[in-house]
């Protein structure tokens, strides 16, 4: 109801989306093509367009804040030094990565004052590497801990990103009576920006 209520007030905070890479991914590895929807939509195989963000937060009290990592500047320059391992890149077909704009570049303007990564995907995480080590990194409850298969898959690679990195705080969302999210967060307290679980 909070957030809800605050919606409508012009607030003091900016946001910038920068789009830090431009990828292609086989659709088959996004969705499982033989679900009677995916038929129904007659969804075949292919290159499936994926832009690689991170969003700038900057608080008029707080400091400025990313969301999301975009890609290191490593995968431009030295993929192989990357902390994408071997494995994972080759299957990601890092060859259909077009660099725009790495957080490495970003980073040496602006005093970044932390991190929050919306989940430990690669494509969320390849960026942590730019980040300074001291600079706090918040993620939601149990995310570090995910397990499965694709969480097994890319441990190796987000363990590398976030090596040397300050310890994950983990966000304490409070439950949303209404019911429509799972969890709310009034990140810095003052209604200015919520994160939703």
């Amino acid at each position: 109801a909070e957030l809800l209520a605050q919606l409508p007030t012009p607030g003091e905070v900016e946001l910038e989306t920068i789009a830090s890479a431009d990828w292609a991914v086989d659709r088959s590895g996004l969705v499982n093509l033989a679900h009677p929807a995916a038929e129904a939509a007659g969804l075949q195989d292919g290159d499936e367009p994926i832009r690689i963000f991170f969003h700038v937060i900057r608080h008029p009290t707080q400091g400025t804040f990313i969301v999301d990592t975009g890609v290191e500047t490593a995968l431009r320059d030295a993929p192989e030094r990357s902390a994408v391992s071997g494995l994972v890149r080759s299957a990601m077909h890092l060859e259909k990565l077009k660099v725009k704009a790495p957080l490495g570049e970003w980073v040496t303007k602006e005093k970044l004052a932390g991190v929050f990564l919306t989940h430990l995907h690669v494509d969320h995480v390849t960026g942590m590497r730019d980040v300074p080590n001291d600079v706090p990194v918040y993620t939601g409850p149990g995310e570090a801990a995910a397990t499965g298969l694709m969480s097994a898959i890319v441990r190796s690679t987000t363990d590398r990103a976030l090596e040397g990195k300050a310890p994950l705080r983990e966000w304490q969302f409070r439950n949303d009576e209404s019911g429509q999210f799972d969890g709310v967060l009034d990140v810095f307290g003052d209604g200015s920006v919520w994160a939703l679980w």
